[in-house]
This record gives structure tokens, sequence and C-alpha cells, in this order.
């Protein structure tokens, strides 16, 4: 083979003319395939697989089926997509063209092909550093899901004091969920799931990400790739929202309690405070500052009860952390997931 065909087209990025192998990478049904001139020593050094495969002695061309070759050096066909095997060629010999930005809600889908594509061919290293980005994306513990959370926040109000004008919204910003889960579910990261899962409980179902809800996005609304999720992670979800649902009961009974000083009306305080957590489609936040110190009086609230209600808060919040794949029937993350949610403040 010395031509390119209607279904293969040379990449010319990836086409070096002293190299010793073409790939032949598969044609999509709206795209053409690629073919890209390389080295057999690039992929050999970090893939086994391909290490194997280069093991056998090559063919003379004088020999072997014409359609072995392509401008005299062997033609090895890969049946993935071209645009993946494009995007793991560019990562070994164009690495400063790899960019994986922290929280980029585009990154489930940038990195997800090469994903695939590290897992077949054994490309450990690669695999492991493309796994890493997806977990630094999504919280762990209890901890860092407040760190994330804070850098919402703080976002959105710099937003709100320094105008919209470069349309760059948190909703693009900051990680999206349906993707993630897809990605996590197809690759076996169960680690990233609970936060995503909790994160996705937040939000209307209407809330699209392809809609044009612009109105929602400036005032710090957050949307999802709905399409993405499967039947299993709808149901999950709605066994998530039901069982934090019922689960305020449980938070909540501890926080209502009276107080034996006269001057202190806390019961009234509380179930105040009880009733807007129970309105609230997000518990964890609701009990973070559940009774901010400067918002009430002496009389409503006494120090000693402030002090009180706000540790009990923190441990329901830890509780719910530790809980969040029961909730959502999850797989279990890993062994010590309960001890990390100690680590939170």
């Amino acid at each position: 083979m010395t031509r390119e065909t209607p279904r293969l087209k040379r990449d010319r990025s990836l086409w070096y003319e002293d190299g010793n192998m073409v790939i032949a990478a598969a044609p999509s049904d709206t795209k053409k395939g690629l073919l890209f001139r390389v080295h057999k020593f690039i992929l050999a050094m970090h893939s086994p697989v391909f290490a194997d495969m280069f093991t056998l002695p090559d063919i003379p061309a004088e020999t072997a089926d014409p359609e072995d070759f392509y401008d005299g050096v062997p033609l090895v066909r890969m049946y993935d997509k071209a645009q993946d095997v494009k995007d793991l060629l560019k990562y070994y010999y164009e690495p400063s063209s790899f960019v994986v930005k922290r929280y980029d809600p585009q990154n489930p889908n940038k990195i997800r092909g090469l994903m695939h594509l590290a897992r077949k061919y054994q490309i450990t290293p690669l695999l492991d550093r493309l796994i890493k980005h997806l977990k630094e994306d999504w919280p762990q513990t209890l901890t860092e899901w407040d760190v994330i959370e804070g850098e919402v926040k703080a976002r959105l109000e710099s937003q709100v004091d320094y105008g919209y004008d470069d349309h760059v919204y948190v909703d693009e910003v900051f990680p999206e969920p349906g993707t993630t889960i897809r990605l996590a579910r197809e690759m076996d990261i169960p680690v990233v799931l609970p936060a995503v899962f909790y994160h996705l409980s937040r939000l209307k179902i209407t809330r699209e990400r392809t809609s044009e809800i612009t109105d929602f996005k400036i005032i710090g609304g957050r949307t999802a790739d709905w399409s993405a999720l499967s039947e299993e992670d709808l149901r999950c979800l709605l066994y998530g929202r039901e069982n934090l649902q019922e689960y305020k009961s449980i938070a909540c009974r501890p926080l209502i309690f009276s107080c034996s000083h006269k001057e202190c009306d806390a019961l009234k305080t509380l179930c105040s405070a009880i009733q807007v957590l129970y309105d609230s489609k997000d518990i964890l936040t609701g009990l973070k500052d559940f009774v901010p110190k400067d918002q009430y009086t002496q009389k409503e609230l006494c120090v000693s009860c402030w002090l009180k209600v706000n540790n009990l808060a923190q441990n329901a919040r830890m509780d719910i952390w530790k809980k969040l794949p029961k909730f959502f029937r999850l797989p279990r993350p890993s062994d010590d997931w309960d001890s990390d949610s100690d680590m939170s403040a």
C-alpha cells in the first residue's frame, strides 16, 4: 500500500520520514481513518503489548503481502478510534500538547479515549496519571469537599463583584458530574463516585448542560450532562436522594434541645434552623455552618448551646460523608473510606 485511500488519510503532524512503521487507525462512521508514520521503539518502550508484537521478525517486503506494507515499511492496523490513537501518539511525541487542567469540566471527555487505550495496551504509567487527574477533580474526604465548595463560592462572589464580561461562569470552570460517572464506571474508579453522586443529587434534571440557561449560570447554578448516565446510575441517584432526605430526621433529632438558662431560647431558635435545613437540597452545606455565631443574640442562643449544636452538626456531616456509598448504593470505594471522613475539621 503506497497511497491514501478514501477511508484513510495521512496525519501530517505525526508523519516522520525516518519512521519504521505506519499505523492505520480505524475510520469511524463519520470520519476517515488516519495513517501515522512513527517509530517502533517509542511504542515498544512504553507498552508491553507493542513490545511483544514487535519481537516478531519482520517479513521481507518482497515476500510479504503488499497490503501489510505502506511506503516500504510495515503497516500495523489498529481498530481503535483514530482520534484516540492520535492522542496516544501525541502524548509521547508532543508531550507539551497534553494539558489537563484541574477541575476542567471537559476532562472526562478529553481523557476517556486515552484511558481506554492505556488500559488496553497496558501502558500503566499513563493510565495511573490519567486516573490521578480524575481523582484530583473530585474529593475523597470531607475536608477536600469543603475546599472545592469554598473555591466555587469564592469564584461566584468574585464574579458578582467584578461582573460577567468574560462570560465564564462557575459551571464552565468546575467538574461536570455526568461524564465523570460514566468514565469512573467504565474504568472502575469507585473512589470518585460518592462525591460525584452527592453533587448530582443537588441538581434538577432540567438543568441540562446543553441547554441555554444563561440566567441560571449567572447566579452560580450548576448543570450536568444527564445523557451520560445509565439507567442504573439514575436509579442510584434516586436511592441517594431518598436516603439523604430520610436521614435528615436522624441528623436533626439531636440538634433540637432546650437550654436550662432562662435567657437562652435554644428550642425556638433551633427549630427555625431545622426547618431551613429540611427545605435544603444540600444537607452537607446546611450543616456546615448550622447556626452562625454572629446571627443570634445570647438570648436566642447562648455560647454553650452554640458550641454544642455546631459540634453535633459536624458529627452529622462526617456521618453523612461516611455513608454516601451506602446511600447511593455504590461500590465501597476503599477499606479506609470511613477513616478518610475523620480528616474533616
